[in-house]
């Protein structure tokens, strides 16, 4: 009703009596004019795709470097004016005065990114259909608790392996040690996932059954620990015991804390001029620094269930000879330690680790004897092919080559291959993957860049909390 002809004049007399005896040709001038005044600020503001594009660079840089986000305009672009006036000139220094580098900029840019390499990750694993995943929580110096995953999967001839999302919970939560309190069999994330798919494969983090077991100790150590820690947290900086020295520098110290001790009043001060305390001090520096050691060993990228297992058996078989050992009054395993007692440390490790993946020694070796007993749980059309394999002699050698995960892709790739030109039938999922190296997505950058080039010097999106932008932000 606004825009009929008559209600549109009467505005214009009683609004606007002063142009009302202006011709229509006015009014054409008049909108060029604001046209091409909103053209000439929309240049003003806009920042060109090459700007953009380094923009986007610096924000990888920086987020790669976990830096704050504000280093890119307190750092990064006057190095960069220092550097281009010194080795260009004045006049290439006003072109980087262009590219825009706030922290807000940069978390934006970071925001955009990380939503980019969740779309090709989702992508890749919708294609891929089997993959593995891992879910683990923790909480930070701030008692605020995350959510991280991962993901294992087959991206061509390559196991790839890339964290896939990153969640700060609000919820208020409790944690409780054990195996079983961890999986669950009622409820929780194993339960659901279990409900979906009953045929998924469950595995509980071996770091942390391997914790567990080091947690099981006799009373009197784990009083002896407690106070060893207490003492340490009391005259050491808390970074050494993030690196798992806490027991070795109080036992570096002994000699020292006894004499303090004489001169102060100190809480423990009984325990540090004990002889029997300081041995299981020494004991379980001893002990701990070979659970460090088999800690580290099961952590990297080329580690997988049964790389692991391997080396949890050889550090159960140490354990059986050591107490073998110990009975003849030989401690050379132990340097710190007087004697003993190693006798329970076995035995919970059974208790966390009851089986090894004896039954998946086909798979570090195809090429043991035909039809061994790891082989006996396959079916028979698997017994059969892998009768094929074992006696073809030029597999055997590529196996010697290749690591296993790359030797089976390896094989399921020329399977694939075969299938496609044989049958021309479209390609069925890819095999279980194991072990993998970790390889980052890149972004794509370029998108990105045309995306910001619409809006401007203005970030108009939000995007979910990923990994790559909660670093620092």
């Amino acid at each position: 009703q606004n825009s009929v002809q008559s209600k549109l004049k009467r505005h214009l007399d009683t609004k606007h009596h002063g142009l009302s005896s202006k011709d229509i040709e006015y009014f054409k001038r008049l909108k060029a004019q604001n046209v091409k005044q909103n053209q000439q600020m929309m240049s003003c503001v806009r920042v060109s795709e090459k700007a953009q594009e380094a923009s986007f660079l610096v924000a990888e840089l920086t987020v790669k470097s976990k830096k704050p986000h504000n280093i890119a305009e307190s750092l990064i672009l006057p190095a960069c004016k220092k550097i281009v006036g010194v080795m260009i000139g004045e006049d290439a220094v006003k072109e980087t005065d262009k590219i825009p580098l706030s922290d807000n900029m940069i978390k934006c840019h970071i925001d955009e990114m990380a939503a980019d390499i969740e779309t090709q990750l989702t992508e890749k694993l919708n294609k891929t259909r089997k993959f593995a995943l891992q879910i683990d929580d923790s909480t930070d110096c701030s008692r605020d608790c995350h959510l991280l995953a991962s993901v294992l999967y087959t991206d061509g001839e390559l196991i790839m392996e890339n964290f896939y999302f990153f969640l700060q919970r609000t919820t208020e939560t409790f944690n409780r040690d054990g195996v079983a309190s961890m999986t669950g069999k009622v409820k929780g994330l194993v339960t659901m996932v279990k409900n979906q798919n009953p045929d998924v494969q469950i595995t509980h983090c071996m770091l942390h059954r391997e914790a567990l077991v080091a947690k099981a100790m006799p009373p009197d150590l784990t009083v002896a620990l407690k106070q060893a820690v207490k003492i340490h947290c009391q005259n050491e900086p808390s970074s050494s015991l993030s690196r798992g020295k806490a027991l070795s520098r109080v036992y570096e110290l002994r000699d020292e804390l006894r004499q303090f001790s004489t001169e102060h009043d100190i809480p423990h001060k009984e325990q540090i001029n004990d002889n029997s305390w300081w041995a299981k001090i020494a004991y379980l520096t001893d002990i701990f620094s070979h659970l460090n050691e088999l800690n580290t060993k099961m952590q990297g990228k080329n580690e997988n269930i049964l790389t692991a297992t391997d080396k949890l058996n050889g550090f159960k078989a140490k354990l059986k000879l050591w107490q073998k050992i110990l009975k003849n009054k030989n401690t050379d395993m132990f340097p710190l330690t007087a004697e003993d007692p190693v006798h329970k440390t076995p035995e919970r490790f059974e208790f966390y680790f009851p089986a090894a993946n004896e039954n998946f020694d086909w798979v570090r070796d195809p090429f043991i004897p035909l039809l061994s007993e790891s082989a006996k749980m396959l079916s028979i059309k698997a017994q059969e092919e892998l009768v094929g394999l074992c006696l073809d002699h030029s597999l055997k050698l590529k196996f010697g080559e290749m690591s296993s995960d790359e030797f089976w892709l390896h094989l399921a790739f020329s399977s694939l291959a075969y299938v496609k030109n044989k049958k021309k039938a479209a390609p069925v999922s890819g095999t279980r993957s194991t072990s993998c190296p970790i390889l980052n997505l890149p972004p794509y950058q370029e998108a990105e860049c045309h995306a910001f080039k619409k809006f401007g010097n203005h970030c108009t999106r939000t995007s979910f909390p990923h990994a790559i932008s909660s670093l620092n932000s």
